[in-house]
C-alpha cells in the first residue's frame, strides 16, 4: 500500500511538474513577445530620427551638430539643388542697359583658377543700388560645370 501511495504521489508530482513547466514556457513566450514589441517600438523611434529631404540635392549649410536635440520646425540643413547652378552678382552701373536677358557670359572662379564656364543671363534687376552704384544680375551656368558647386 505504501508503494501505491508513493507511486500516486510521484505521478501527481510529475503531473504538477509538467503543468508548471508548461506555465514557464508560456511565461517565457510572453516575455519574448513583449521584448519583440519593445524592439519594434524602439525601431520606430529610431526611424523618426532619420532626416531626409523629399528631393535630391547637396547640403550647403548645416545648422545642427550630431547628437543635438531638435524640435519640430527647427532649421536643420540648407539643401540646395546641384543643377541648374545659378549665380547672383552685381555689376557696376556703367553696364546697366548693356546686359540683356539670355546674353551669354564667361564666368571664372577664384576657387578653380584657369577654368572658364559659360553662363546665360536669367534676370536683371531693374533697380540700381544708389549706395553702391551697382545692379544685380542672375545667371545660369550652362555646359559642364562639375568643378563648381552651390555654396
Amino acid at each position: 500500500m505504501e508503494r501505491k501511495t508513493h507511486r500516486r504521489r510521484t505521478v501527481a508530482a510529475r503531473k504538477y511538474k509538467v503543468e508548471s513547466d508548461q506555465w514557464d514556457v508560456l511565461r517565457v513566450k510572453e516575455q519574448l513577445n513583449t521584448a519583440k514589441e519593445e524592439e519594434n517600438s524602439l525601431q520606430l523611434e529610431v526611424e523618426k530620427t532619420r532626416i531626409a529631404a523629399p528631393f535630391s540635392g547637396l547640403v550647403a549649410r548645416r545648422y545642427v551638430r550630431e547628437g543635438q536635440s531638435v524640435s519640430k520646425g527647427d532649421r536643420l540643413f540648407w539643401v540646395t539643388a546641384e543643377a541648374p547652378l545659378l549665380m547672383r552678382f552685381t555689376l557696376p552701373e556703367r553696364y546697366f542697359g548693356r546686359v540683356r536677358r539670355l546674353q551669354q557670359f564667361e564666368i571664372t572662379s577664384p576657387d578653380v583658377p584657369g577654368e572658364k564656364h559659360q553662363s546665360r543671363v536669367k534676370e536683371i534687376s531693374p533697380v540700381i543700388d544708389p549706395s553702391s552704384g551697382t545692379f544685380e544680375v542672375l545667371v545660369e551656368l550652362i555646359g559642364d560645370h562639375r568643378s563648381l558647386h552651390p555654396a
